[in-house]
């Protein structure tokens, strides 16, 4: 199973406050938002591969299939990049992952314009 997830990296201060899990105004500008495309065991739920994707970009979209003549099982991930000032995403991309030894391996990627739902 694939699924999207975030979680907070932390600039904020040397003392830790606005850093990942902190609280507190201070240093909270610093902090970015990580997104991941990750492999998930569909009866345990365990993390088995995790792929994280560049600032902004989050994953809106994602299929699994096949190709003729190959026997792989892919999983194609539409993204966008969303920027804080923008109304529409106006950049995204296509990831195609294949499952090699219980981890996701890009095997292929384009930008596009826009966000690809």
């Amino acid at each position: 199973t694939l699924a999207f997830g975030d979680a907070v990296v932390g600039g904020g201060d040397a003392g830790g406050s606005g850093g990942a899990g902190g609280s507190g105004g201070e240093g909270m500008e610093d902090d970015l938002e990580q997104s991941y495309v990750r492999l998930v065991d569909d009866q345990t739920f365990e993390v088995m591969g995790s792929f994280a994707l560049e600032p902004f970009e989050n994953g809106s979209s994602v299929i699994a299939t096949r190709f003729d003549g190959d026997d792989n099982e892919y999983f194609v991930v539409g993204t966008a990049y969303c920027q804080p000032m923008e109304m529409e995403p106006q950049r995204g991309r296509i990831l195609t992952f294949v499952v090699r030894n219980r981890q996701l391996v890009l095997v292929a990627e384009k930008e596009v314009k826009g966000a690809v739902y």
